[in-house]
């Protein structure tokens, strides 16, 4: 059986080739070449969105909201991964701070 996961390193290449292309219909194309100030929003409101899912679900336990917060979650690292492609941060960054923050 195909593993139909995807990782970040995958989506991070996905988000950048996207990025880089001249396509005027898509949203990551559209977000990255906007105004910053609508990307950082955009990841305001999905933390604000993870924080109440997760307090809904602590409350409610149920696949609905148990869907509900794996979906924002997904948007929040979505909009995450494209403000690091948009100012050229590589993952491998990202994850050699994780490395020096777990190091003591």
């Amino acid at each position: 059986m195909k593993n139909s996961q995807i990782n970040f390193e995958e989506l991070y290449s996905i988000i950048s080739t996207k990025i880089a292309s001249q396509d005027e219909k898509s949203y990551t194309n559209k977000l990255a070449k906007g105004e910053i100030a609508r990307l950082v929003q955009k990841i305001g409101e999905e933390g604000v969105e993870v924080t109440i899912a997760g307090l809904l679900h602590d409350k409610n336990n149920s696949q609905q909201s148990r869907q509900n917060l794996i979906n924002e979650v997904c948007d929040l690292y979505y909009h995450s991964l494209v403000l690091l492609a948009k100012n050229q941060i590589n993952l491998s960054e990202i994850f050699e701070e994780f490395k020096k923050r777990n190091n003591h």
